[in-house]
């Protein structure tokens, strides 16, 4: 059975393995040289990574699962499940709040938005083989899902509810300073009014450590409030909450100097988390026959993130599979664990 699946999302990475464990042939399309959708790694022309959000998880059985048997445990690396707050004065000051029996790991990763015109254009050069294709499926962000339907598709209950569901804005920021501003090895939240949660790369991640500079990644809030505004007029807001945050290191004639910063603007990314939101997620099978749905949007149990990600690859892989029982593989079958409760939103 062939499947063609567009772009290179968690998502469709994980429905990929799983249907070629079952005996399928699943073909992956991409617009640009990168894995990873929301959390793909892309580099500016001096080498350096900028990501557009801050990712975590825990010891969620599935994604481990899937660590495992693509064999990317080991370079994991664990934190305490713990939450620290920055105190804006001197000295100083961390608040922490340590929660015990659970272990959860702070991974920072880049990312990008693959936008509903990028998915589509992965798929140019390539009718041959969807006329040859038995089965399709979509994990595009579900703002872009709803406005790519058929017109005859739009008035179907199944889609319907899909209405019931709105992508929220995120805008992340990526700051080098020419020094250190902090030692921690961990996510930071903060009680600033635009900097909710923050980490230093520099000590967090392998991939950007440096003993001499910051690498600042943060989350920028309330979102809807500042996407449509100008990035120089987000940064100058940003510093500002950043020389409350670390009053030694700012004012004087020794300031800390920013050398480099990115900033990303997602004006759609996961879906918004408001009451009763849960009764619109749609089942990975949908009501037309070879069409399938995959993506933090659809049932599996977690709120949008890397985690329901990838369950939800296995889940269209497992609704895909019967169509060859004799060769499906042990690993399709979902451990029988309940869903963890610390679920972070991508």
């Amino acid at each position: 059975m062939r499947v063609a699946i567009a772009g290179a999302s968690p998502a469709r990475l994980a429905c990929a393995k799983y249907l070629v464990d079952a005996g399928c042939t699943p073909i992956v399309f991409g617009s640009i040289d990168k894995l990873g959708g929301l959390v793909a790694v892309l580099k500016n022309k001096d080498g350096d990574c900028y990501p557009t959000g801050l990712h975590i998880f825990g010891t969620y059985p599935d994604i481990l699962q899937l660590f495992q048997e693509i064999g990317i445990e080991n370079p994991l690396r664990w934190k305490e499940y713990s939450m620290l707050f920055k105190q804006p004065k001197m000295p100083i000051t961390y608040s922490r709040f340590d929660f015990s029996h659970i272990t959860a790991s702070f991974h920072g990763v880049p990312a990008i938005l693959q936008n509903k015109e990028t998915l589509m254009r992965g798929l140019n050069g390539t009718v041959e083989y969807l006329e040859n294709t038995d089965l399709y499926f979509s994990v595009m962000l579900v703002d872009a899902l709803k406005i790519r339907f058929p017109s005859s598709w739009k008035e179907i209950e199944f889609f319907l509810h899909l209405d019931g569901l709105e992508g929220v804005p995120v805008i992340n920021l990526h700051l080098w300073f020419d020094r250190k501003l902090t030692d921690i090895d961990h996510l930071l939240f903060s009680h600033r009014p635009l900097l909710s949660i923050y980490a230093d790369m520099s000590n967090t991640c392998n991939g950007y450590a440096n003993h001499h500079h910051s690498i600042l990644e943060l989350v920028f809030s309330p979102f809807s409030d500042w996407i449509s505004k100008w990035k120089g007029e987000i940064l100058q807001a940003t510093l500002g909450e950043l020389k409350k945050l670390f009053l030694n290191y700012f004012g004087g004639e020794n300031s800390a100097k920013l050398f480099e910063y990115y900033l990303v603007k997602t004006p759609r990314s996961v879906y918004k988390a408001t009451p009763g939101c849960q009764q619109y997620p749609p089942s990975q099978e949908t009501s037309t026959s070879n069409f399938y749905l995959a993506g933090s949007h659809t049932i599996e149990g977690y709120l949008g993130s890397m985690v329901s990600a990838v369950l939800s690859g296995k889940l269209t892989a497992q609704a895909i599979a019967p169509a060859h029982p004799e060769e499906n593989s042990s690993s399709l079958q979902t451990p029988n664990i309940q869903p963890a409760t610390n679920a972070a939103t991508a």
